[in-house]
């Protein structure tokens, strides 16, 4: 049975990938990607899961989205990541490959990082005018910026009770292992420290072993 709504991850140009849900229409597909929708399907977890996106978006000039296959060809304009049942219709994307298609996308900010230094070497060698190193620098930059200031935004900042937990437990573990006052280590953290690093002595044959 066709589901109404389905639980995607949206793909939009310098945005993070973000978990959406949308009504499960060729209508509100073709809303979301501007206009002809195309379906790609990706293996990457093992199960199959739909890439859908707009079919002329490189045409149109679409906003250059994110890498796809590791670089062999890219995503332009926005997307979404569905899954699909025996049927052939869409349906929500598995949590499993929710969570692997996030982080596997987040890492396109560390991808703008490896294209800055690319430039910079292309400038070394004298392919690149300054004028045109410097506008795909700033290009680089304003978009690690702001997926950063994203990354940021839904990263949850730690609990101070949690961490303030954390410090006491380590604080009183190292309380019984080290005198600090005198500057002398435990005894038995010496021992162990010492079985650790010493390598064992070769054993000696004996006359008829």
């Amino acid at each position: 049975m066709k589901e109404a709504k389905i639980k995607v991850l949206a793909l939009l140009p310098m945005e993070l990938p973000k978990e959406i849900e949308l009504d499960n229409t060729l209508e509100a597909m073709q809303n979301f990607v501007g206009r002809l929708i195309e379906c790609i399907t990706l293996s990457d977890t093992g199960s199959e899961v739909t890439l859908v996106c707009n079919d002329e978006g490189k045409l149109l000039g679409l906003p250059l989205n994110r890498p796809l296959w590791d670089g062999a060809d890219v995503l332009a304009g926005p997307g979404f990541l569905a899954g699909c049942d025996n049927e052939g219709n869409l349906t929500f994307l598995p949590q499993s490959a929710m969570d692997f298609y996030k982080e596997k996308f987040r890492a396109f900010i560390e991808k703008i990082k490896k294209r800055n230094l690319s430039y910079a070497a292309m400038r070394a060698d004298g392919k690149l005018p300054r004028e045109e190193y410097q506008a795909l620098c700033k290009q680089a930059d304003d978009e690690i910026a702001h997926l950063e200031q994203e990354l940021k935004a839904i990263s949850p900042a730690p609990d101070p009770q949690t961490v303030s937990s954390d410090m006491k437990e380590i604080h009183d573990f190292l309380s019984q292992k080290f005198d600090v006052h005198g500057a002398r280590l435990a005894p038995e953290l010496i021992d162990r420290f010492v079985e650790v690093v010493t390598p064992p002595l070769p054993i000696t044959p004996t006359a008829g072993s």
